[in-house]
């Protein structure tokens, strides 16, 4: 963090600061902080979470699979297949609403494509 010189410091602050600078502290560090710098798990992490990750979407489907019964999914998912079929191509006839779910896929894709580049760089 930086420190602002504008800013007006108070008669405490001001004793504090005298007395470190005329008090310096070092304390011995006898190769402390390298070693658990060199001991700090960089990409492993990101690893680790995106394996949970993955698993708990796995075991989320398993779940809703084995506790909803099968006949109702295989009938409620082709229903709202169909319904959303019939309302988009219901909707090829009003061009401001094509113009509008075009500008929200290009602008999904995009901040898609931007988190990927920044994932990138900061491996």
């Amino acid at each position: 963090m930086k420190e602002n010189k504008d800013l007006i410091k108070t008669p405490e602050e001001e004793l504090v600061d005298s007395f470190f600078a005329h008090h310096p502290v070092s304390i011995a560090d006898k190769g402390f902080t390298q070693a658990t710098l060199t001991r700090i798990p960089h990409e492993s992490g990101q690893l680790i979470g995106r394996i949970w990750t993955s698993l708990c979407w796995l075991a989320g489907i398993v779940w809703l699979l084995v506790s909803v019964n099968i006949k109702e999914v295989e009938v409620t998912l082709p229903t709202i297949f169909h319904s959303v079929v019939r309302q988009f191509c219901m909707l090829s006839h009003n061009y401001d609403t094509l113009l509008l779910l075009w500008a929200g896929g290009v602008t999904i894709a995009c901040v898609l494509a931007y988190n990927i580049v920044l994932t990138e760089e900061e491996i």
